[in-house]
């Protein structure tokens, strides 16, 4: 598929009993394609990268969109990394002292008329591995043009209001 004209042509030859899936499908390629329109404030970024946020970059980003979208988005701690459940600094590495805690950011419309166990549930992981900056930085995009698009763009809002 060279653009999106192509994609909703698959989409609509798709049958009946998929077409939910093939909306659904052409809704995340939508927003994948709004998400590098954001214009995100600037954050810390990785050395000599500085198109990628860095953790703790990442980290303000989450909470300050929490912040701004209360309604949409909340943060929650999910647990201590290794380094900071074991508290075992080694030396021979250059390893971060006390290491980290581990956040989720939930994204779903708070207003919306379907209860939370009625929506479905997408869970989307990014920054597993330490020299894969472009995930988390994709996927904070992804979360900005969720958040900076609903009540304006309508799949969006269906999105957020169907899911969690």
């Amino acid at each position: 598929v060279d653009n999106i004209d192509e994609f909703n042509i698959m989409v609509s030859a798709v049958p009946s009993r998929h077409r939910l899936h093939g909306h659904l499908l052409r809704c995340v390629v939508s927003l994948a394609a709004i998400a590098f329109t954001v214009d995100a404030v600037q954050y810390d970024t990785i050395d000599k990268y500085d198109c990628f946020r860095s953790l703790e970059g990442m980290t303000k980003s989450m909470f300050d969109l929490a912040e701004s979208y209360p309604d949409l988005s909340s943060v929650v701690d999910i647990g201590d990394s290794y380094l900071k459940s074991k508290n075992d600094n080694n030396d021979d590495y250059p390893l971060p002292q006390n290491g980290y805690d581990i956040y989720a950011m939930v994204i779903t419309a708070s207003d919306s008329p379907h209860p939370s166990s009625a929506k479905g549930k997408t869970l989307i992981i990014s920054g597993v591995h330490p020299r894969e900056y472009a995930p988390p930085e994709l996927t904070m995009r992804f979360a900005e043009s969720l958040l900076t698009g609903y009540e304006v763009d309508a799949d969006i809002t269906w999105i957020l209001q169907h899911t969690e």
